[in-house]
């Protein structure tokens, strides 16, 4: 790996750290949480994030994985979505993990309720 990968490679990691030691994220992960519900879903009214990135073992079983959580809470049209609504939550969820790390768990709601939940991912 080349001197400059390198260094941009510590880079991510050391925002990784970060993130999960502060449970904030910075601007430009923030504008990109706030950007995509308008790239993946149409007829958006309203847009309200809630995440956890703090890495916290669950409380009921101590030898689960860590996790962390970005969760949208959309009001929109859904009839406008139904067309490959499924390809959009995992467009969504990638960018997201893209965004932080590969185990990060995504929820979307339309209208406040539940539609999408992603499936943990064990390839850590």
């Amino acid at each position: 790996m080349s001197e400059e990968k390198k260094h941009i490679s510590e880079i991510v990691e050391d925002m990784a750290k970060l993130t999960i030691l502060s449970n904030r994220i910075n601007q430009v992960q923030e504008k990109n949480l706030k950007m995509f519900p308008f790239i993946f879903f149409e007829g958006i009214k309203a847009v309200k994030i809630d995440y956890d990135l703090s890495r916290t073992k669950p409380e009921k079983d101590e030898h689960e994985k860590c996790t962390s959580r970005v969760s949208y809470f959309l009001t929109l049209d859904e009839k406008a979505n139904e067309p490959n609504k499924e390809k959009r939550f995992v467009a969504t969820e990638g960018a997201i993990r893209q965004l932080f790390w590969s185990d990060v768990e995504v929820e979307v709601y339309f209208n406040d309720i539940l539609v999408f939940k992603s499936v943990k991912n064990d390839r850590q």
